[in-house]
């Protein structure tokens, strides 16, 4: 049997009651050269079993495994997935129909990319909890670059989250899989590897993808996502890019080093007030 054009990885701890959405959105896209890969990721509330029929549908994959943690189910589920293009769906989130045709095509479309990413829609649990601006929050007018060598815009920050990716599985043979150790950030981590290493990405302005924010969510862990920040931080500095960018303490920027800093961190003075100056241009521009 020839491998799907897209695999989508659907992790599952304590959101069963989601898991089916989610499912369903990954098995109605309009091209049906696609898996559902759901791991259970030793949930408590039975996520198989809340699917029903959908778990017997021939395009679901079902990977069990006692409690690990996001990025390892996600790496389980590409482990035990078989498409040439993997995406990451939460099973709080779900897709719209027309996800993979639009992004497969764009990535298709000859120039080696790393991966490709559309817009969102943000939808709230409770309403009253979000600002206009929060509700009408767009990835394409966060950045301003989007496209190609994105990098920079990656540094500032994530702008995106993972279900609204694309990414070719030769990517991830290339630079790894998720780093176990940073949590909710650990997708990040992956998005600036793979900028990192020189693979351009692509845009699509289309809000293919819903994110629910939520109370239980884990991007409303506020410690959570912060221990994980500060995780990734140390392993930049410390790790495989130490000779490609230099931290910046307190600040959440980096910088390319440049010739006779020596890879000196920019504590204060001259230099951080031109690196401040510099920096304006990665920012999130405000929304109109």
């Amino acid at each position: 049997m020839p491998s799907p054009a897209a695999s989508i990885i659907i992790p599952c701890y304590r959101q069963a009651h989601f898991l089916p959405q989610a499912v369903q959105s990954a098995l109605g896209q309009s091209i049906r050269d696609v898996e559902a890969v759901v791991v259970d990721d030793g949930s408590p509330d039975d996520p198989v079993e809340r699917l029903g029929d959908l778990a017997r549908d021939p395009r679901v994959v079902i990977v069990r495994q006692e409690n690990r943690g996001l990025p390892a189910a996600r790496n389980a589920g590409v482990l035990a997935s078989h498409g040439r293009f993997l995406n990451f769906l939460d099973a709080d989130d779900w897709l719209e129909p027309e996800f993979c045709e639009r992004l497969v095509t764009v990535i298709e479309s000859g120039q080696a990319m790393g991966f490709v990413y559309c817009d969102l829609r943000r939808v709230f649990e409770n309403q009253d909890d979000a600002s206009e601006s929060q509700r009408e929050y767009s990835v394409g007018r966060s950045r301003r670059v989007t496209s190609g060598n994105i990098l920079p815009s990656l540094l500032v920050g994530g702008y995106f989250t993972p279900n609204t990716a694309l990414v070719p599985r030769r990517i991830l043979d290339s630079v790894g899989l998720f780093d176990p150790e940073l949590g909710g950030n650990a997708d990040w981590d992956l998005w600036l590897r793979i900028a990192a290493a020189g693979y351009p990405a692509r845009y699509v302005d289309e809000k293919l993808a819903n994110y629910r924010i939520h109370a239980h969510g884990m991007s409303s862990d506020a410690a959570h996502m912060s221990e994980t920040r500060l995780r990734k931080a140390s392993k930049s500095c410390a790790g495989r890019w130490r000779k490609r960018l230099v931290c910046i303490p307190g600040f959440g920027r980096w910088r390319k080093p440049t010739r006779g800093t020596r890879n000196r961190p920019i504590t204060g003075g001259p230099r951080l007030s031109a690196w401040r100056k510099k920096s304006r241009s990665y920012r999130p521009k405000p929304n109109s």
